[in-house]
């Protein structure tokens, strides 16, 4: 068991005991320190490709046709990031396809005239079985791919569709829904990040389209501030 299973298990056992505060010791303090500050990696394009293409940290390495890395070029100034491929994206070897597809460049041209600023993944690189909602555990276990990318494209602003996102920056202990991401700027590592809805959700509710349409103006002058 790891150091930080343990500690988990030695949390919840104090929990338990209805002990829910600890003095700030001189060891406690050196943990906390540690644990806050981002894991930097270095790496290649080429090399994380083969990561992602490879990689079988959970069960949907079992059941996918291919991951999907991402499209766009590495000096893209929006990082769009969706949530997970479904059947047509894994045969197409595309981050999203159709008439979805079309929707979501339609949004985009509203923040950059040139769709080559714009790079494009997933929170989850694999198709789940028949389409279905990632697990957390199989956002988690895709985390570090999506951290490498950050870091490797330095965008100006992240911008993120549907809420399986969320759990990547967020965590999966809390519980945000959607609506409540969109009202708040994140922040990871310096880079602004901001939650809308998926394109898909467009066409379950045509009010969606006013609101991320509020969404993006807010990005745009994120970004406009960014590039300033």
């Amino acid at each position: 068991m790891g150091k930080y299973a343990i500690l988990r298990s030695y949390l919840i056992y104090l929990k338990n005991l209805d002990i829910t505060e600890l003095p700030k010791t001189p060891s406690i303090e050196r943990f906390l320190s540690e644990i806050k500050k981002p894991k930097r990696f270095i790496v290649n394009e080429e090399t994380l490709k083969e990561e992602v293409l490879n990689c079988a940290a959970c069960p949907l390495s079992q059941t996918r046709k291919t991951a999907i890395f991402g499209e766009g070029k590495l000096s893209a100034k929006i990082l769009g990031i969706l949530d997970y491929p479904r059947r047509d994206e894994e045969l197409q070897g595309l981050v999203i396809t159709g008439g979805y597809r079309t929707m979501l460049q339609r949004l985009l041209q509203t923040l950059a005239s040139n769709l080559e600023e714009v790079f494009l993944t997933h929170a989850v690189k694999c198709r789940p079985y028949n389409d279905r909602p990632p697990e957390d555990e199989e956002v988690l276990a895709c985390k570090e791919h999506l951290v490498k990318q950050i870091q490797m494209i330095k965008p100006k602003v992240i911008l993120c569709f549907g809420s399986t996102p969320i759990k990547s920056f967020l965590g999966i202990e809390k519980k945000i829904t959607l609506n409540e991401a969109r009202k708040t700027t994140f922040n990871f590592e310096g880079i602004p990040v901001f939650f809308t809805f998926h394109p898909e959700d467009m066409t379950k509710n045509p009010q969606v389209r006013r609101l991320i349409w509020e969404d993006l103006q807010r990005v745009k002058e994120c970004l406009k501030k960014e590039l300033s």
